[in-house]
């Protein structure tokens, strides 16, 4: 087991330094199945099974500056995209923070509407008294104030 690993790890950087060059490497497979990585083929190659493995080229320095360049850019427009999204998210909040606080000022204006004071009433002849088309009015405005202010709320959220 140990001496699999080693050659795992050999073929890895026997693979590794040949990619950079596009190198040849040989695979062989002896008579006890034992398979090995190597540069240059076998000297008992008739006693082995050896195979040609090709490994292509690494990426040039140009285009591993360009595939740089293009990760840069890429993570540029994410980092500007996610500040968007937090402007966007800031601003939605915003605009539900002042819809709420005007609902509250909306709510506050039709209780206090709905207060009755002494000059609210007009006194009738006959002794009687009805409110003023004033004061229903203002309760009237003031209602409308707060539907205008939920509806405000609802599209905010």
């Amino acid at each position: 087991m140990k001496s699999q690993c080693h050659l795992t790890i050999a073929a890895i950087a026997l693979v590794w330094a040949c990619t950079a060059t596009g190198q040849e490497v040989y695979k062989s497979v002896d008579a006890r199945g034992r398979v090995t990585y190597s540069s240059s083929p076998p000297p008992n190659a008739s006693e082995e099974k050896v195979e040609t493995v090709t490994i292509a080229p690494g990426p040039t320095e140009q285009q591993r500056q360009e595939a740089m360049q293009r990760a840069k850019e890429l993570d540029d427009d994410s980092q500007r995209a996610a500040q968007e999204q937090q402007e966007r998210t800031r601003e939605a909040t915003k605009a539900l923070s002042d819809a709420e606080l005007e609902l509250r000022n909306a709510e506050a204006a039709l209780r206090d509407a709905r207060i009755q004071r002494d000059d609210d009433w007009q006194h009738l002849v006959s002794g009687g008294r009805v409110l003023k088309q004033s004061y229903l009015d203002r309760v009237k405005d003031a209602e409308k104030r707060v539907e205008q202010a939920e509806k405000a709320v609802r599209a905010s959220r």
